[in-house]
C-alpha cells in the first residue's frame, strides 16, 4: 500500500457489495467454486470499506515475518510465527478500529494456543478475512532487471479451498520499478496479471444483467463519490473507490448503453 523508494506497489482488493447485492450473488453464482469478495456467510454490518476503520495488513511471508521476530532475538518457528499473529488478532476491542484483516496463507489455518480459529477471532470482532494470494516477485526474464508476480497457477483451486476455510477477500499485488523503467513488457506482465487475478477471484455479471448505472455522491462527504450500479432483477451494487471517477463512470455507462442496443454478450463488468 502506499510507494516505496524503489518500486510502487499496487494492491487490489475483491470489493464489498451491499446487502441487496448478496442476495443477487446467493442466488446466481452460489455454486461457484471460487473466492468472492463478499460476506454471505458473517453478515454485512462492516464492510472492509467501513469508514472510520482501517485494513489489518499480516500478510507477510514466512520469511519477512522471520526478520521481525529476528529482531528481537526470537528463531522463526511456526511456534513463534503463531504467537505473533495471536497477539494481534485477539486485542480485545480490535474491531473497533479494524474491518479488514489481510491474512498470510499459513495464517487462515492457524489457530490460538486455546484451539479458537484466527478467522473465527476476527468474525468475534466482525472483521472480515482476507488473504492473499499471490505467490511474491520473482525477476522477469527480458526486462531490465524488473520482477513480476508469480501466483496465478492453482489460483481458483486455492481461492476454493480459502473460501471454505473462511476467508471472504483477496488480495493480489504487482510491482513496478521506478528507477528501472517501467519496461513496457513490465507494464504488460503486471497487467495481464491483475486482469488474470481479477477474472478468477472476482465475481463477474454480464452486461446484459444490469439494468442502470448510476452517479451518486455523499451530501455529508461530498467528496465521497460512489456508481449505483442495478441490475435487471432489481438487486443493488455500490462502487467506490476511483482513480478517476468521472472517466469510469462514462466507460461504464458508454459500456452499458452499447449492451442495452445490442444482443446479450460475454462482455462482463466485474463488482
Amino acid at each position: 500500500m502506499g510507494s516505496l523508494s524503489h518500486e510502487r506497489k499496487y494492491d487490489t482488493f475483491a470489493p464489498p457489495s451491499s446487502p441487496c447485492a448478496l442476495k443477487y450473488i446467493e442466488h446466481h453464482v452460489s455454486k461457484l467454486d471460487t473466492l468472492v469478495g463478499v460476506a454471505i456467510k458473517y453478515g454485512v454490518e462492516k464492510s472492509i470499506a467501513s469508514l472510520g476503520h482501517g485494513i489489518l495488513a499480516i500478510d507477510e511471508s514466512n520469511a519477512t515475518c522471520g526478520k521481525m521476530l529476528a529482531s528481537i532475538g526470537l528463531e522463526n518457528t511456526e511456534q513463534n510465527r503463531q504467537a505473533y499473529r495471536q497477539l494481534l488478532l485477539t486485542t480485545s476491542g480490535l474491531g473497533a478500529y479494524i474491518s479488514g484483516a489481510i491474512l498470510y496463507e499459513e495464517t487462515l489455518y492457524q489457530s490460538t494456543t486455546d484451539g479458537k480459529k484466527f478467522v473465527d477471532c476476527l468474525h468475534h470482532e466482525k472483521i472480515m478475512p482476507g488473504i492473499k494470494v499471490d505467490k511474491g516477485l520473482v525477476p522477469l526474464p527480458g526486462s531490465n532487471n524488473e520482477s513480476w508476480c508469480q501466483g496465478l497457477d492453482g489460483l481458483a483451486s486455492r481461492c476454493a479451498e480459502y473460501y471454505k476455510q473462511g476467508a471472504r477477500f483477496a488480495k493480489w499485488r504487482t510491482a513496478v520499478s521506478i528507477p528501472s523503467g517501467p519496461s513496457t513488457l513490465a507494464v504488460m506482465v503486471a497487467a495481464w496479471g491483475l486482469a488474470r487475478y481479477a477474472a478468477i477471484a472476482q465475481v463477474a455479471i454480464p452486461l446484459h444483467q444490469l439494468k442502470s448505472a448510476n452517479s451518486s455522491t455523499s451530501k455529508k462527504k461530498p467528496a465521497e463519490k460512489y456508481i449505483q450500479v442495478v441490475s435487471v432483477d432489481n438487486h443493488e451494487f455500490w462502487l467506490m473507490g476511483f482513480m478517476h471517477y468521472d472517466s469510469a463512470a462514462k466507460s461504464l455507462q458508454d459500456a452499458l448503453n452499447d449492451a442495452q442496443n445490442t444482443k446479450p454478450v460475454t462482455t462482463a463488468s466485474s463488482v
